[in-house]
């Protein structure tokens, strides 16, 4: 794929958590997400992690288990996004039967809205989360160093500006 030109891919992780995983019917394990990261990284292409959280069967267990997964994996970016359950999806479908859909608004479905009354977190409890592992993952040492590294024109500062400008006003909104 690199001698094709690619040059980064982003991997959809959900969780590291394996019951999770299950639960979400992602159709693989903890183990093959570090080994296709790992894999991504030897061959030099970056790689990009997202996550979600918030979904039905997590508790403060499988969340935490996830952020800590996260930073043994080797990817360079992260997203945390708070599930939403589309309609249509058996998450919807089992969302709306439990009356925890919070609206039918489309205009609301966006990244930055709780739609789902989660059983065990509030939306504050979810945004808290969300910046914890953003928190975890970017303020450490190796993360900061390969950013810093990447640098090699004024677009690279630009990127990496915009990108710290998105990761202040998750940190410190909501």
């Amino acid at each position: 794929m690199k001698k094709a030109g690619c040059f980064v891919i982003m991997y959809g992780v959900e969780s590291m958590d394996d019951d999770i995983l299950k639960s979400i019917k992602k159709g693989i394990t903890t183990s093959q997400i570090q080994k296709a990261l790992e894999l991504t990284s030897k061959v030099g292409i970056e790689s990009r992690a997202s996550v979600i959280i918030g979904n039905p069967e997590d508790t403060p267990e499988t969340l935490e288990r996830t952020r800590k997964g996260l930073l043994k994996l080797k990817t360079d970016f992260l997203q945390v996004f708070i599930a939403i359950p589309m309609p249509g999806s058996q998450f919807y479908l089992q969302a709306k039967s439990e009356n925890r859909v919070l609206t039918e608004n489309w205009e609301d479905y966006n990244l930055s809205k709780v739609i789902y009354d989660h059983p065990l977190f509030s939306e504050k409890d979810l945004f808290k989360i969300q910046r914890k592992f953003y928190l975890s993952f970017y303020l450490r040492f190796k993360i900061i160093f390969r950013y810093i590294t990447k640098i090699k024109s004024f677009n690279a500062i630009k990127n990496i500006f915009r990108g710290f400008i998105g990761f202040i006003k998750i940190i410190f909104t909501k």
